[in-house]
């Protein structure tokens, strides 16, 4: 999937039916959370508030699905490496740690 220069999938995703956000596959789910990332730093850095619950979300599917590198990186762009302890278990764990230590 090629990044376009608009945020067409996460203005679609904030007005959507609310499904869940692997229904549409790992590679949408990669592209969502690059263009929150950016919308993050180019438009709203100030509230992280407005997007948090996709983060949520989208951290939730990464680690249920091994993509435990993508879901720290997702929270370190977003500076909310705290929220990273709710969806880290016992078999995610040693991996998330030495990906942070890394």
């Amino acid at each position: 999937m090629t990044m376009g220069s608009g945020r067409d999938c996460l203005h679609y995703r904030m007005r959507g039916s609310g499904e869940p956000v692997g229904s549409w596959g790992h590679e949408y789910v990669r592209h969502l959370a690059a263009e929150v990332g950016q919308e993050y730093h180019e438009v709203e850095k100030a509230n992280l508030a407005v997007h948090e619950p996709l983060v949520r979300e989208i951290v939730k599917h990464h680690m249920a699905h091994n993509a435990e590198a993508e879901a720290v990186d997702l929270l370190m762009e977003f500076e909310r490496l705290d929220i990273l302890v709710e969806f880290v278990d016992e078999h995610a764990q040693p991996r998330v740690c030495l990906y942070l230590l890394s």
